[in-house]
């Protein structure tokens, strides 16, 4: 029999019981199955990289040995793509 914690959930031993035990405990059961490792990893990585812009921090924290496979969540919006630019060209024009 395996060992479930407060929220009825088997002790976390791999990625996805550790997802599914704090979605429930932060979230709620409702929103259990809802958020997956993996689902988790295409929000993750990019909220990494907007706070530091270092890939191979993203990998790091994510435990991927390759980082072509972090490179796979590294979508961004258009308003995040159109910020960046902007701040380019913002300092680019400051210093001319």
């Amino acid at each position: 029999m395996k060992k479930v914690n407060e929220t009825g959930f088997p002790t976390p031993t791999t990625g996805r019981n550790i997802v599914r035990e704090r979605v429930g405990q932060i979230l709620g059961r409702d929103m259990v199955g809802r958020i997956t490792p993996h689902s988790f990893r295409h929000y993750f990585v990019p909220a990494v990289l907007c706070g530091s812009s270092n890939l191979r921090h993203a990998q790091e924290l994510v435990r991927h040995k390759n980082i072509q496979v972090t490179q796979r969540y590294t979508h961004l919006s258009n308003d995040e793509l159109v910020k960046a630019n902007h701040g380019i060209f913002e300092k680019r024009t400051k210093r001319s």
